[in-house]
């Protein structure tokens, strides 16, 4: 992936982003959990590679955390109310 800052447009960088190659659908419906996703497994798959592309895993990992903190912390206030 090529990256740049925009007030250096001339300084363009190649950077790798980390990626999971080895997962599939196949692989995820031997989980214990899996029958619960069954409806939307493939598109939950579909969605992942999408954002892993985007991201990076990296990335991906710490924007799910704080999405969730997020969410935790907005169930916490308006359990506390």
């Amino acid at each position: 992936m090529s990256v740049m800052l925009p007030a250096f447009p001339e300084n363009v960088m190649t950077i790798s982003v980390p990626y999971i190659s080895n997962l599939s659908v196949e692989g995820f419906e031997k989980v214990d959990a899996a029958p619960r996703y069954k409806s939307c497994l493939q598109r939950m798959f579909d969605v992942f590679e999408e954002q892993q592309n985007n991201l990076g895993i990296d990335a991906l990992i710490i924007k799910c955390v704080v999405d969730n903190m997020q969410n935790l912390e907005l169930l916490l206030k308006s359990v506390k109310d």
